[in-house]
């Protein structure tokens, strides 16, 4: 079951998130894409708005595995998939 959705708009992910479980799912919107840019652990599926990625310069082929290109229909899509959704 999915649980929480953790919507991050800064290039910064708290360790709340972190330590989150499975079920929980991490979309970044905005300046938070730069995240990209670096390594990072995290046990939890990452999406990643394509009009926020292109917006700031950057291309898909950034893109770790884990990470899926959503657009906006997705994104609405996601916030019905998952049981509550927490805005960073």
């Amino acid at each position: 079951m999915k649980t929480n959705l953790h919507i991050i708009t800064q290039p910064i992910i708290p360790d709340t998130i972190l330590a989150s479980s499975e079920s929980h799912g991490l979309l970044l919107l905005r300046e938070a894409v730069y995240l990209l840019l670096q390594p990072f652990a995290i046990n939890l599926k990452v999406y990643v708005l394509e009009e926020d990625l292109l917006a700031r310069g950057l291309q898909s082929e950034v893109l770790p595995a884990n990470v899926e290109l959503i657009d906006y229909k997705r994104f609405v899509d996601l916030t019905i998939e998952y049981k509550t959704s927490t805005s960073w």
